[in-house]
């Protein structure tokens, strides 16, 4: 096996491990809620497309429509997201981020953003701003290539 191989597997192992770690489920436990680590980014993409549709919502994330009124009405039973109808066309139901989620996920953040310094402080400015710079353009290019397929 090539030294690249060998290295580009225990990136992904590493990676995986850093996942698992860096966002326990004690953080969220800490929120005293009942907001699951699989609903927090659909929170953020409904805060960040304020008013989604179910359909849009779906073709967004790759998944059927059922399956994100699934995700949905947990969340607006707990008050976390809010239904409302549009005011063109009464079958399309927006979905709102509502303002207990807002509170939750700042809650949220800034205990990850405490996670996250407590985690790099072993990096020094310099280290952190390549770290920054290699993350981005790894980012960038697999964003890239899930837009070609």
């Amino acid at each position: 096996m090539s030294d690249r191989k060998i290295i580009l597997q225990e990136i992904v192992n590493l990676l995986a491990q850093t996942r698992k770690h860096f966002m326990p489920l004690h953080l969220i436990n800490k929120t005293k809620s009942t907001l699951t680590p699989a609903q927090i980014p659909l929170l953020v993409l409904i805060e960040q497309n304020s008013g989604i549709s179910i359909k849009k919502l779906s073709e967004f994330l790759g998944i059927s429509s059922s399956a994100v009124t699934q995700l949905v009405d947990n969340l607006v039973r707990n008050k976390l997201l809010v239904r409302k109808e549009d005011l063109k066309d009464r079958r399309i139901i927006n979905l709102f981020i509502s303002e207990k989620a807002i509170k939750l996920k700042n809650n949220f953040e800034q205990m990850i953003c405490d996670k996250s310094s407590k985690v790099f402080e072993i990096l020094d400015d310099q280290e952190l701003a390549q770290f920054h710079k290699l993350t981005s353009k790894v980012s960038t290019n697999l964003i890239s290539q899930s837009q070609k397929s």
